[in-house]
Order: structure tokens, then C-alpha cells, then sequence
């Protein structure tokens, strides 16, 4: 059997130059929102709101207005990731160790789930989105298609895979 075990974060320093520079004009309850947030990363904006005594639509205000208080926050949760060897290979990586003791462990639905977990990391469950643009050029091989006999537009039909999905017609004209 393996047996888990913590790994030696990579050799990354928190004094990184580029997460020390942090800008300084903020207001005291900015502040005193990312002191709470650099104090405990992985609470929910609704609870660190909570404890500053702001209201969430107010945090989000920031976000969207103030550049500098957007930066700093990317920079406390930059250093929150680093302190905690945190990424998405390190995820990735730990999310397979565990698949493979629940291998060694004879736990099917835990692999299952492992591999569920792994899949919606890498974004294999998001659909694929394909557009079609005709052109001013397109109009030209649409009005040829037109034109052609129903049994020829039939015998293309059957021969290729149709394309399912939403479509839209844009009318430049208007």
C-alpha cells in the first residue's frame, strides 16, 4: 500500500518581488478588509465581509472601481497560494494520489469520483462552442446553394455530419 505524505513546497519565495509591492491609498474600512482577508485567505467574502462590517455589494463595488484595492487583494491571495503550496498542478497531482490509494484500496466509487474531480479541473465538462461567421464573401457560395436542385442539397445533406446548436442571423443592414 502507499501511504499519503506531505510534499516540499517548490523552491518559491514569498518575498517574491513582484507580490511585495503593494499600493497604499486605500480607505480604513479597504484597509481593514484586506488585513482580514492576508489574515485568513480561505474565508468566503461573505463572512470576511461580515467581520469588517461592510456589505458585499460594497466589496464588489471596489473591485469593479478601484484598481489599487483590486491589485492588492491579487496580491494577498497570490501570497496565500504560496504559503500554502497551493496551484492547480499541486491539485491536480494530489487528486490523482488519491485515485490511485483508492486503486490500491478497492474503492471504485472513489475513483469515480476522483477522476469526476480531475475532469472538471481541466474543463472537460464545459461545452464546445463553435461559431460561424458568413461574410459579405458567404453570401456569394449561399445564394450558389440556393440555386442548386433539391436532390443534389439532399445527396450533400446525407453525406456529411450535421452541426446541432443555436444559431443567430445578423443582419448588417440594420
Amino acid at each position: 500500500m502507499r501511504s499519503a505524505h506531505a510534499e516540499k513546497p517548490e523552491d518559491r519565495s514569498i518575498e517574491d518581488t513582484s507580490i511585495v509591492e503593494r499600493p497604499q491609498k486605500f480607505s480604513e474600512k479597504q484597509a481593514e478588509y484586506l488585513h482580514a482577508f492576508s489574515s485568513s485567505p480561505f474565508m468566503s467574502e461573505s463572512a470576511l465581509c461580515r467581520e469588517v462590517g461592510i456589505r458585499k455589494q460594497k466589496l464588489n463595488r471596489w473591485k469593479n472601481t478601484s484598481v489599487a484595492f483590486k491589485k492588492a487583494l491579487a496580491i494577498e491571495y497570490r501570497r496565500s497560494q504560496l504559503a500554502a503550496n497551493m496551484n492547480r498542478r499541486t491539485a491536480v497531482n494530489g487528486m490523482l494520489k488519491a485515485i490511485e490509494l483508492a486503486e490500491d484500496l478497492r474503492q471504485p466509487s472513489s475513483m469515480i469520483s476522483g477522476w469526476k474531480e480531475v475532469a472538471r479541473m481541466c474543463g472537460y465538462y464545459e461545452p464546445d462552442r463553435r461559431e460561424i461567421l458568413l461574410t459579405t464573401d458567404s453570401k456569394a457560395l449561399l445564394e450558389q446553394i440556393q440555386t442548386l436542385p433539391k436532390a443534389k442539397l439532399l445527396a450533400m445533406w446525407h453525406e456529411h455530419e450535421s452541426v446541432e446548436g443555436e444559431f443567430e442571423v445578423i443582419d448588417e443592414r440594420e
